[in-house]
């Protein structure tokens, strides 16, 4: 699994899941609105297509 990550883990872990939910709960999250916060390693990365 570690060949389609762009970042050199196997996997991501549930730690990393858990600590972006932990942040958007507490006040430092406090203006994020309206966004997507992809936790994947970089995987869809090269698949994503090109702002013009």
């Amino acid at each position: 699994m570690a060949g389609m990550n762009a970042l050199p883990v196997p996997w991501v872990d549930p730690i990393d899941v858990t600590n972006a939910v932990l942040y958007l709960a507490s006040d430092e999250g406090r203006y994020v609105t309206g966004t997507t916060a992809v936790i994947d390693a970089g995987t869809v990365a090269p698949f994503e297509i090109p702002h013009s």
